[in-house]
């Protein structure tokens, strides 16, 4: 390296990022040293307050892929589903925005760093938002994904004959890979035919799609066709009074 290009980069302000403990407040690399002298980190101001009530429908829905109505309801459901106690420090996470902190979560491919900048927190109140929100949805998840009881099962078979021609019908089966990280234990069983890793989710939805069964986590080196892959989905189908009842998808099974 020429002597001059060393010189320019001695000459640069240190910067070193300073990361505390995780129970503290300020941690997570929101502050910085520069030139010795300890600054906190420049994020975005007020986008939950200012910038987000301006959105036109399209726009929120582009951005939190469900409508203003829903985000109110779980907004709802989380205060009932969470409890945590303030500890001082940064200013408390109000419920609506750990809400939409989630959604942003899981509806863009944005890491924690990027999302502490937009909702102006710190990156270990990230983690531990979008953890709380997931634990939230899943104590509410058997109020709306739930098999249908008699009468809806018989509604929900006549509208599938009548739109589709299907008798005997109760819904949708299919199933998706979500990419993960190697595991640790077992890496090699979750490398799917597309070679990488992922789990499995197979769904099925009745004629409103909306999910009536879920099962989830099986590794992505087992194929949809396997008897044992959705095992209570299976149970449930055998245990029905009417045994002609069925579910159609790339997978037909009774």
């Amino acid at each position: 390296m020429p002597r001059s290009a060393g010189k320019e980069l001695a000459e640069k302000p240190e910067l070193c990022i300073l990361s505390d403990s995780s129970s503290s407040s300020d941690s997570d690399s929101d502050w910085y040293k520069l030139e010795g002298t300890r600054q906190k980190r420049t994020r975005i101001l007020n986008y939950v307050d200012t910038t987000v009530p301006k959105y036109l429908f399209a726009e929120f829905r582009q951005h939190f892929p469900v409508s203003t109505e829903i985000v109110e309801m779980l907004t709802g459901k989380y205060a009932n589903n969470v409890s945590k106690n303030y500890a001082g420090g940064w200013p408390e996470v109000s419920h609506r925005k750990a809400v939409l902190i989630g959604l942003w979560y899981l509806s863009n491919t944005e890491t924690y760093r990027q999302i502490s900048d937009r909702f102006d927190i710190s990156l270990s109140t990230a983690h531990e938002v979008v953890g709380l929100f997931a634990d939230c949805l899943l104590k509410c998840k058997t109020l709306y994904i739930k098999w249908p009881s008699q009468n809806e099962a018989q509604n929900i078979s006549h509208t599938f004959e009548r739109r589709g021609g299907f008798r005997n019908t109760l819904g949708s089966i299919d199933g998706c890979h979500f990419r993960i990280k190697k595991p640790i234990c077992d890496g090699d069983d979750y490398i799917n035919r597309k070679v990488y890793h992922s789990i499995i989710l197979q769904g099925v939805v009745d004629y409103k799609k909306l999910f009536i069964d879920m099962s989830v986590g099986y590794p992505g080196s087992l194929h949809y066709a396997r008897s044992d892959f959705g095992e209570d989905f299976i149970e449930i189908v055998e245990d029905m009074e009417d045994e002609d009842t069925n579910c159609t998808g790339k997978n037909n099974r009774r």
